[in-house]
C-alpha cells in the first residue's frame, strides 16, 4: 500500500517501552506485573466438516470450527524476552543455512532450528521467564517430530572427519511424503492417544488447560479430507 512505512523505530520503540497500570500479575514472570501486551493464543474445536463435489476438480469443503482467543498476562520483561527469542530462532536457522559447511539442505535447516530452540531455552533459563510457545510441544507433535527426523536420518549420511551430512536422492521422496501425510500420522496419534496426544507437555496458563482438557486445539487436520479425498 502505498505511504510511509508502518513500523517506523519511533513506533518500535513505543511498543516496546509503553506500560499499562495494572495489578495483575504476568504469568510469564511472576515477580513482574502484567503492564505489556498480553499474548493472544487461539484455539479451535472442529465441530462439524460440510464436504461438497461437483464433479472433477470442483470440491468445496468447510470446516467448522468453534475458536477461543486467551488472552495470557505478560509483562514489559516477558515481552522482550520473547521477541528477542522470535529474533534469535530466525537469524540461528538463516545463519545455518547459509554458513553452515554441510552438503545436506534439509539438516542445516534442521541444527538452525534446534540451535536457536537451545539458545532460546538458555535465555529463559537465565532471565526466570516462561516460553511462550511451549504449548506448541504436546505429546502428539514430539512424537511426530522424531518419527519424521528418524526417517530421515535413515536416508542420510554421516561423516565424522571432516563433519559432514548428506542425504541420499530419496530425500525428496520423504520431503513430499512428510508435506502430504504428516497428517495421517497425527490422525493415528490421536487415534491412540486420545485427547493427550494435542495436550502440551508441560503446564500452561490456567485458561489454556482448560480449553485443552475441553477439546480445543492449536490446530486440526482431517486426513480423508486433507488426503486421501483430493488424491481420489
Amino acid at each position: 500500500m502505498p505511504g510511509r512505512f508502518y513500523y517506523s523505530l519511533e513506533r518500535i520503540k513505543q511498543i516496546y517501552s509503553e506500560t499499562t497500570p495494572t495489578e495483575q500479575k504476568c504469568y510469564y514472570c511472576s515477580s513482574k506485573l502484567a503492564d505489556s501486551k498480553p499474548y493472544k493464543l487461539d484455539l479451535i474445536k472442529l465441530k462439524d466438516i460440510k464436504v461438497k463435489s461437483g464433479g472433477f476438480r470442483q470440491h468445496n469443503v468447510n470446516y467448522i470450527n468453534e475458536n477461543a482467543a486467551i488472552l495470557i498476562p505478560r509483562s514489559r520483561k516477558a515481552f522482550i524476552i520473547h521477541s528477542i527469542n522470535t529474533l534469535i530462532k530466525i537469524v540461528s536457522m538463516l545463519s545455518c543455512l547459509i554458513f553452515l559447511n554441510l552438503s545436506s539442505l534439509v539438516w542445516r535447516i534442521i541444527i538452525g532450528m534446534v540451535l536457536g530452540g537451545l539458545i532460546s531455552s538458555i535465555i529463559l533459563l537465565i532471565t526466570w521467564t516462561k516460553s511462550n510457545v511451549s504449548y506448541l510441544f504436546s505429546y502428539g507433535t514430539v512424537f511426530r517430530v522424531i518419527v519424521w527426523i528418524f526417517i530421515i536420518a535413515l536416508i542420510s549420511h554421516f561423516k565424522i572427519t571432516p563433519f559432514n551430512i548428506t542425504t541420499y536422492d530419496s530425500i525428496y521422496f520423504v520431503i513430499t511424503a512428510i508435506i502430504l501425510f504428516d497428517c495421517v500420522l497425527m490422525q493415528l496419534i490421536n487415534f491412540v492417544f486420545g485427547i493427550y496426544s494435542s495436550k502440551p507437555i508441560t503446564r500452561q496458563y490456567t485458561d489454556t488447560n482448560q480449553k485443552f482438557n475441553d477439546g480445543y486445539r492449536v490446530y486440526n487436520d482431517v486426513t480423508v479430507i486433507s488426503v486421501v479425498y483430493p488424491i481420489f
